[in-house]
């Protein structure tokens, strides 16, 4: 049994420049020009119809290019029939344009300097520590760990462990498991989980166990048997996690507030995972309600979406997400998915999107899964999971670009 796996580009530490690492915290910082936007993305928007023109397309990011293109048509369909405002039209009917360009532009530098690609990515993740320390959000004032510190410190970990040289999975297990414990401590679930079942999916692939299962998962229908698997899973976990967390084990260790708050949502009638994630059952009813061309950029609550949420918090005994929802002072149909605020902002389209585009992503992982370090075991795990419980903002559309353009 293998314990220690290559990177297909795995570099000697000495190969780490300076200049790309710079590169990367530059590309990293946002600004705000019509909306929120990183440099990163700037230049990517720039620089991808001259690189476009040098070479021959690669299919992959014809691929996304062209979802993109049909995603922004629909959008701007929906916000024509939903009046939306212009400056919010623009922002909406952009992203998915954004979102490829900088997907194609990343890619071919990857595929260009394929042992400078650590480098950046590390660079970008340094960003965030900067970030954290001098221009904190309230978010990170109110919880530094959770929305700054272990995002970063994440990042550096999983750069470290995948590019540099082979690890043993004793040095990865107590990597990941610190990380957890932090994490569960700090009131920082998802967080906590996320590298731990990208763990979990790299020794997997790399060990020799389940060989059937291997072959079955990489077989024909491959992408429709992920998605089968991880329902499975997350139904498991919010059962398990439900009764794990209302038990108390876990209340010596904790602060009061983390307890309370553990224990109130794992209390609810949903259980604990969507009682952290609320918003998607009120999203799911917004797009049955617009099914086809969506609620329009930035959607707008004109039907009171947001009273109807408050009621079935009370209803379900979710009480913890009452006053902790950025939608209630936008005044935002509430969407805390990308795949459902795809759906709520621009109807079928943007679930086309976001459809095809996992699918077409999870069919690469599988083809490669045996090979891959473990960033793109623990990157695949948060797409899934940010897919159905985080919202696509400025933040969110690059740090998934970066990803995908690895």
């Amino acid at each position: 049994m293998s314990t220690a796996v290559v990177s297909p580009i795995s570099i000697p530490l000495s190969s780490l420049r300076v200049m790309w690492i710079a590169m990367g915290m530059l590309a990293a910082i946002k600004v705000n020009v019509i909306g929120e936007i990183y440099i990163g993305e700037i230049l990517a928007l720039v620089a991808l119809p001259f690189l476009l023109l040098k070479r021959r397309i690669d299919r992959n990011i014809a691929f996304v290019i062209g979802l993109a293109v049909f995603w922004s048509a629909g959008q701007f369909i929906s916000d024509l029939i939903n009046q939306t405002d212009r400056n919010l039209s623009l922002k909406g009917v952009l992203a998915p344009l954004v979102f490829a360009a900088t997907i194609g532009s990343t890619m071919i530098l990857f595929e260009r300097y394929p042992k400078r690609m650590p480098s950046l990515l590390l660079g970008v993740v340094l960003t965030l520590f900067v970030d954290v320390i001098f221009q904190p959000t309230p978010e990170q004032i109110f919880e530094p760990w959770k929305w700054g510190y272990g995002v970063a410190i994440l990042g550096v970990g999983l750069v470290w462990l995948s590019f540099f040289r082979a690890r043993s999975l004793l040095i990865m297990s107590l990597a990941v498991l610190a990380f957890f414990v932090a994490c569960i401590l700090a009131s920082a679930r998802s967080l906590a989980m996320i590298p731990l079942a990208g763990f979990a999916a790299y020794i997997f692939w790399h060990t020799d166990v389940a060989r059937g299962s291997k072959r079955w998962l990489t077989g024909r229908f491959g992408p429709f048997k992920i998605a089968a698997l991880v329902i499975a899973v997350t139904w498991a976990l919010n059962t398990g996690l439900t009764a794990f967390f209302s038990s108390g084990i876990l209340d010596p260790f904790l602060a009061p507030t983390v307890s309370a708050k553990y224990k109130q949502q794992a209390s609810a009638d949903v259980g604990l995972l969507l009682a952290g994630r609320s918003e998607s059952l009120i999203s799911i009813q917004a797009y049955l309600d617009a099914p086809i061309v969506g609620h329009g950029s930035w959607a707008q609550d004109k039907s009171g979406y947001i009273s109807r949420y408050t009621a079935l918090l009370y209803k379900l005994g979710i009480t913890d997400n009452l006053n902790n929802d950025d939608a209630n002072d936008l005044a935002l149909i509430p969407a805390h998915s990308y795949f459902f605020g795809a759906l709520v902002w621009s109807g079928l389209a943007g679930g086309i999107f976001w459809i095809a585009f996992t699918f077409r992503v999870i069919k690469r992982y599988l083809k490669f899964a045996a090979r891959l370090p473990l960033y793109f075991h623990v990157g695949l795990v948060n797409l899934l999971w940010n897919l159905f419980f985080s919202p696509f903002g400025a933040d969110a559309r690059w740090a998934v670009a970066v990803f995908i353009a690895a």
